[in-house]
């Protein structure tokens, strides 16, 4: 019997709703991973797979990559947005930063593109984009 893999993106959606600067700016309800019908704009962090990354276990972790949309009324709000979420999980100095959120262990968060200052096609709302590449357990921290 093969053990799913950890649910990486609920990690990141976890962690981001659990911290406090963070959702001094974006309530935590709208940390997730797609903007809900009827939404107003304002602040939102939208978290997704992303392409590429390396999903075959390297026993025992695996490097998925993930998309994140951070989402502002402005331009401005959309880039202090990312500047406050951004550094709780890629570290600005040369030491290991790493988190358990949902079962899950990233051992390791890279930034491998952006960031992007964009403005969504069919809302019209301001973001930035980045794309994430993370160290995850491949075992639920439960299993250990």
């Amino acid at each position: 019997m093969t053990t799913p893999l950890p649910d990486h993106v609920g990690a990141f959606i976890a962690y981001w709703r659990a911290n406090g600067d963070v959702t001094t700016i974006c309530p935590a309800d709208r940390i997730r991973g797609k903007i809900p019908s009827g939404m107003d704009s304002g602040y939102f962090i939208l978290v997704a797979k992303a392409g590429g990354g390396n999903e075959e276990p390297y026993v025992p972790y695996y490097r998925p990559r993930l998309d994140v949309k951070f989402y502002g009324p402005t331009e401005y709000e959309a880039t202090r947005l990312f500047r406050t979420a951004h550094p709780t999980v890629v570290p600005q100095d040369r030491r290991r930063l790493g988190f358990v959120a949902a079962d899950c262990y990233v051992a390791e968060t890279k930034l491998v593109g952006g960031p992007f200052d964009l403005v969504d096609p069919d809302l019209h709302w301001a973001h930035v984009l980045v794309t994430y590449e993370a160290l995850v357990l491949q075992y639920p921290v439960s299993a250990l």
